[in-house]
This record gives C-alpha cells, sequence and structure tokens, in this order.
C-alpha cells in the first residue's frame, strides 16, 4: 500500500535470511557408515498373487472393489 501511494519503503535483510542450510549432524553419519547390517523387504511369492486373482474372480470382484472392502488402495 506504500508503494502504491508513493511513499518511501524501507526494507532490511536480516542476517542469514533464507540461506537453506540444512544442519547435518556427524555422529548420525558416522553411525550410518558403520552400519554393517544388511536389511532385506520381505516379499510374498507370486503363487500368493495369483490364488488372491483366483478368489477375487471367484467372487465376481473387481481389483477396486476388492480394494474398497478391505480397506486398501489398488495397486
Amino acid at each position: 500500500k506504500a508503494m502504491r501511494t508513493g511513499s518511501l519503503v524501507d526494507s532490511v535483510k536480516k542476517y542469514n535470511a533464507g540461506g537453506n542450510v540444512q544442519k547435518v549432524n556427524q555422529n548420525n553419519l558416522l553411525k550410518l557408515d558403520n552400519e554393517t547390517e544388511e536389511f532385506k523387504v520381505q516379499t510374498v511369492s507370486l503363487n500368493l498373487g495369483k490364488i488372491i486373482q483366483q478368489e477375487r474372480s471367484a467372487l465376481g470382484l473387481n481389483r477396486k472393489e476388492l480394494a474398497a472392502k478391505i480397506n486398501e488402495h489398488e495397486s
């Protein structure tokens, strides 16, 4: 509003404002580097997927309807 009326506008840059600096904790990085345990995501066999598909078809449901019944997203 001040600029529209022709008044002087004063702006002051704050010290280190908007630097987008991320602080890194070196201890956490060291722990990650020293970690030797391997993690594996457990998966299910393809056979289970086929069984689910057969049962879904036997019930006359499509993927979207089955997902809605079990409160999951369709994948």
